[in-house]
């Protein structure tokens, strides 16, 4: 079992299971995990659906942005980033610069299942009609891809065996 001394940043789409498996990995390596949205939450005082509706995108990219590169950042530490967040300023570059990057891959179908139910609480999801989800998350993935594709370690989101992960994990670290 390996020693978290870097934080383990994970990345992804909306629903592909971020924060359980940041809880998760945690729990196993015997650190800490953080989701990022909810810490941004905490310390606003505000959803982010709220920030969204008040501030707007633009204001919320720059806080996570800022969240993110900020001093919190501990060694002992499983990330869930937000599903936007690698995508906006350097943030993935920076993710790959400080610690090891998780991309949890997922088709938009089973995405679609997951964020369903939980629309509203996802502001650039929550507008879309259940029959277009799909078809809009395909799209956000097809933008987005590029960019999460830049993580050190690509796992599958679905039927996720936290030791599986682990182990490559420790196989991308002796690379």
């Amino acid at each position: 079992m390996i020693t978290l001394s870097y934080p383990i940043f994970l990345v992804g789409f909306s629903g592909c299971g971020k924060s359980s498996t940041a809880r998760k990995l945690s729990a196993l390596l015997r650190g800490k995990s953080i989701d990022l949205d909810q810490f941004i939450e905490h310390n606003t005082g505000k959803s982010i659906s709220e920030i969204f509706a008040d501030e707007g995108e633009s204001f919320f990219r720059k806080l996570e942005s800022d969240t993110l590169h900020g001093s919190w950042l501990l060694q002992y530490t499983v990330i869930a980033t937000g599903g936007g967040c690698p995508c906006f300023f350097d943030n993935m570059d920076y993710m790959n610069s400080m610690g090891i990057t998780v991309y949890l891959k997922a088709p938009a179908s089973i995405l679609a299942q997951r964020v369903k139910y939980k629309k509203t609480a996802r502001p650039l999801l929550a507008q879309i009609d259940d029959d277009q989800l799909v078809e809009e998350i395909e799209h956000q993935l097809m933008e987005r891809e590029p960019i999460y594709s830049k993580a050190h370690i690509v796992f599958p989101a679905f039927n996720l065996n936290p030791y599986q992960l682990i182990h490559e994990i420790e196989k991308y670290k002796i690379k």
